[in-house]
């Protein structure tokens, strides 16, 4: 799924796009040949450096999010604000705080008082309320002059500057975000940590308060603000208990300071608020006069407000440094399919499915005592992690694209309910999310959870393999919320095939064979499903003929390269699924099938440049309605590839290769076939693009295109969304280009993409399709290990490492596991793969062949020496050496492993 065209709605487009598909649809060359291939140009562009640095102008679209995965959370402006509160279970783009900001006093010697919110300037535009700047944010307040933001995702760094400012102050915001552990990286709560230096040969008092009004509700006679204390942090509880029972906003907030030794920490839970200005007039006279807090209301009065101030000062000797920081926690337990929009079912809207959070922690000051406890030991595992892709000899844009969109995991796009299990949006809409369901289409282009989080990947198969399919193998491509009351519908052939490929990643990643045994029953349904009358190989030929429903909003009818890969894929990963499980008469089946239907599609579909797709038709009575969304009439279908050259025509190849599973096609026809990619779907130029759908990239900005009809075949009604561009299809796109010897132009093209995302544009940290914050784009963590050629296979204890990135020196690399994560380095004939965190087991080290046959090695664990035998293999990525230890070695931090080999 991928939104719907000119804002209608999903459904009211397929009423349309039906209502539509009565007349002939010719296929028109003429038409088609009207679009030939821009020539390319060499742009003089800016590298793209990592981590990038923001200021100016460049700070006004960054939205940095801050919170746990599947917690949601609000979002830090390039300016030092936050902005963009989702903590309530839903999306809401724009939701703010009335009261909400930080602030600095500066008490020198010799230099006068300074006073300021702790934010660089406003940005414009400022006319676009109809009473000058929104009051929302206290706009005309004093603010620091500039800021420069750093960010590195999951860290921000902001260092601020002002002329009358004596000290130097900067900002680090984050929340607990590092490889594996599910549970520690999925905490709802931020570090604001901010740093003052004293550059002055005298001391100098600094205070700095954050201020934050009640995110329950606009009424403060209900509203409570109570102060609270632990060993750990102290700070003000925010609740409403008056609110029903079953709403959004029935939870609690945390704003809590963890000060350093020395430290002076006030906290002030309510405000006085006279009417008016009052309130921040009051705070303000007394805070910028004497970094102090005001007194609070009296007991009971009705002037309280629920306004919560949070205050840390310190004394700083000359040359000196202090941290100040803040902690901000929630706590919202109430969920449901209603508020969050996921087409719920009738008379269930209301159904409370709750956060996982919430099972572990009673209210935000829980949250807040845990985080405060922990937080040395999960500060350092953020910091490792950040650090750890920062010194990767990745490129800059590889870097940058793939953390940035990490932040989609702590977005709303992302959840955990009660029961532990995680589900997803398509993206982030406003004030819901978009696409329900977990989209099976657009979720398996993501790469960020099999690596990074493999368990919630797994979590997401269970679910797709439970109640979605039913007992003949058809599979919701969305599912509704509770499980198992209302069946969705519709199956998607990418999609379904696509999760049967994705299982097999999850199997290989974890190496837990009785888990993938326990989904093995319904994945083989699932598969055979394809066989059914009707269906997408009724024929059972290996080939995909059928309506094909996919991530297009579309049936495809008839054989095309974006399903039928999938399927190979899909054909592939049963064979050796049902191997592993005892069903070695399937595996047989299947392993024909796929032979059968690879030699059809190089033989049928590739043109010599490029695989296109035949159309066809078909009777609607005789296609199995379950995979007919009613956007199509398959016997005259509309919305269909034909010639198109189609950026997305090998994805499944490209989850394949991360897999492990080899060539789906001839090598060669997948060469010709990204190359012709590069040559037609590349613009470097959009300004002469006809982009008449949907706009993600425009003027003389540079993208690879969906679909380009260069060599004709282009029908009169083409392919929804054929001249669009995706980020998430462009990072495929380029991570196959990074396996088949293409790795400069790969690079060029992540380079083209986070270069649209400047700051200035738009937020570096949210890549949009259907909704911001979108699924898809995730595909760009898989860049890491496409070009680090790090694969673990847990089930066979097999490590490869074969960077396809080439660098004059030593190469290194950040990789993650099902178990741990760390860093490799390879500089000639010596590899040594280091554990940071968990473990790491293998048997057998698959690297790049040194061209003998065989030869002698040194290898050590934990300086302990190890035997081992060396041999030539044909590797799945290449030629390759392959050495084959004594026992299973189990790599932990502290005991590295060093092979070097002799001679080569």
């Amino acid at each position: 799924m991928s939104g719907s065209m000119f804002e209608t709605t999903r459904r009211r487009f397929f009423q349309l796009a039906a209502a539509a598909a009565v007349a002939p649809v010719p296929v028109s060359p003429s038409v088609a040949k009207a679009e030939a291939p821009q020539k390319k140009r060499k742009q003089a562009a800016s590298p793209i450096d990592y981590p990038r640095h923001f200021s100016g102008e460049y700070l006004s679209r960054i939205a940095f999010p801050l919170g746990g995965i599947g917690t949601g959370g609000m979002e830090l402006g390039g300016r030092g604000n936050l902005r963009s509160w989702q903590i309530f279970n839903r999306s809401a783009d724009h939701e703010t705080q009335p009261y909400i900001f930080p602030s600095i006093f500066v008490h020198a010697a010799g230099h006068p008082d300074f006073a300021s919110f702790l934010e660089s300037r406003l940005l414009p535009p400022f006319d676009i309320h109809d009473n000058g700047v929104r009051l929302f944010g206290l706009p005309g307040m004093p603010r620091m002059s500039e800021a420069e933001f750093q960010g590195s995702f999951p860290l921000a760094h902001i260092s601020f500057h002002d002329p009358g400012c004596p000290v130097g102050v900067s900002l680090e915001a984050f929340s607990p975000f590092f490889p594996v552990d599910i549970d520690d990286a999925g905490l709802p709560a931020a570090v604001l940590e901010y740093t003052v230096k004293n550059p002055l040969s005298t001391a100098v008092e600094v205070a700095i308060a954050w201020t934050l009004s009640n995110p329950s509700s606009t009424s403060d006679r209900e509203r409570i603000n109570e102060l609270r204390s632990s060993a750990h942090c102290k700070g003000t509880l925010m609740t409403e208990p008056s609110l029903p029972k079953d709403a959004a906003r029935r939870g609690s907030f945390a704003l809590c300071t963890l000060a350093e030794a020395g430290g002076q920490e006030s906290h002030l839970p309510m405000w006085v608020d006279l009417g008016g200005a009052s309130a921040i007039d009051l705070f303000w006279d007394q805070f910028s006069k004497t970094g102090t807090l005001p007194a609070p209301p009296a007991k009971g009065s009705k002037d309280a407000s629920a306004i919560a101030t949070a205050s840390i000062r310190h004394s700083i000797p000359p040359g000196a440094t202090k941290t100040f920081r803040f902690l901000l926690a929630w706590n919202y337990p109430v969920r449901t399919p209603g508020d969050m929009m996921w087409d719920p079912v009738k008379g269930h809207e209301k159904d409370v499915v709750g956060n996982h959070y919430n099972t572990r922690f009673t209210d935000a000051w829980a949250v807040a005592e845990y985080v405060s406890k922990k937080l040395p030991a999960m500060e350092k595992q953020t910091r490792d992690f950040v650090e750890t892709l920062r010194s990767s000899t990745l490129p800059g844009p590889v870097k940058d694209a793939a953390a940035s969109n990490l932040s989609t995991l702590t977005s709303n796009t992302l959840f955990r309910i009660a029961d532990g299990s995680f589900h997803g949006f398509e993206g982030c809409g406003n004030p819901h999310g978009l696409g329900f369901g977990s989209c099976t289409h657009v979720w398996n282009y993501e790469m960020a959870t099999p690596h990074l989080f493999p368990r919630i990947s797994q979590s997401m198969r269970e679910t797709s393999f439970g109640y979605p399919t039913d007992k003949n193998g058809h599979m919701d491509f969305r599912h509704r919320l509770p499980l198992g009351l209302e069946h969705w519908g519709w199956a998607a052939a990418d999609g379904q095939m696509g999760q049967i490929v994705r299982l097999y990643l999850d199997w290989r990643i974890s190496g837990d064979t009785t888990w993938m045994k326990r989904q093995w029953p319904a994945a083989k349904r699932v598969l055979t499903y394809a066989w059914r009358a009707g269906n997408w190989d009724a024929d059972k030929d290996g080939v995909m003929e059928g309506a094909q429903h996919n991530t297009y909003d579309v049936e495809f009818v008839g054989p095309n390269a974006l399903c039928e890969v999938w399927y190979l894929a899909a054909l592939r990963s049963s064979a050796a699924m049902a191997e592993a499980a005892g069903d070695t008469g399937f595996a047989a089946e299947v392993t024909h099938l796929y032979e059968r239907g690879r030699a059809w599609t190089d033989a049928n579909l590739f043109n010599g440049e490029f695989y296109i797709q035949q159309i066809r038709t078909y009777p609607k009575e005789k296609v199995d309605p379950g995979t007919l969304s009613g956007a199509v009439d398959p016997s005259n279908p509309r919305f269909q590839l034909g010639g198109a050259c189609h950026a997305d025509q090998l994805a499944g190849q490209q989850v394949a290769k991360l897999a492990g599973l080899g060539d789906l096609l001839s090598d060669s026809n997948l060469r010709k076939t990204l190359a012709s990619i590069e040559r037609y779907n590349y613009k470097p130029d959009l300004s002469k693009w006809r982009g008449s759908l949907r706009t993600y990239a425009l003027n003389d900005e540079a993208a690879i295109v969906n679909c380009d009809y260069s060599k004709g075949g282009k029908p009169q009604v083409p392919v929804n969304y054929y001249n669009e561009n995706w980020t998430g299809v462009e990072y495929s796109v380029s991570q196959l280009m990074c396996m088949y010897g293409m790795e400069d132009r790969a690079v060029d093209h992540v380079a083209d993409i986070r270069r649209r995302f400047d700051g200035k544009k738009r937020n570096p940290f949210d890549e949009p399709e259907y909704g911001h914050h979108y699924t898809r784009a995730m595909s760009s963590w898989g860049l890491v290990p496409a070009l680090s050629g790090f694969r673990h296979d847990a089930v066979a204890h097999e490590l490869t490492v074969m960077p396809r990135w080439k660098t004059a020196g030593t190469f290194r690399c950040i990789w993650s596991a099902y178990d741990g994560w760390g860093y490799f380095t390879k500089s000639g004939n010596s590899l040594e793969v280091v554990t940071l965190y968990g473990t790491l087991k293998l048997q057998n080290l698959v690297v790049d062949a040194c061209g003998t046959e065989t030869g002698s090695i040194q290898a050590q664990l934990g300086g302990k020496a190890l035997q081992a035998k060396l041999r030539k293999v044909a590797a799945k990525d290449g030629s390759g050496q392959s050495i084959l230890f004594d026992e299973v070695l189990t790599v932990t931090r502290g005991s590295a492993l060093r092979v070097n080999f002799l001679p080569c």
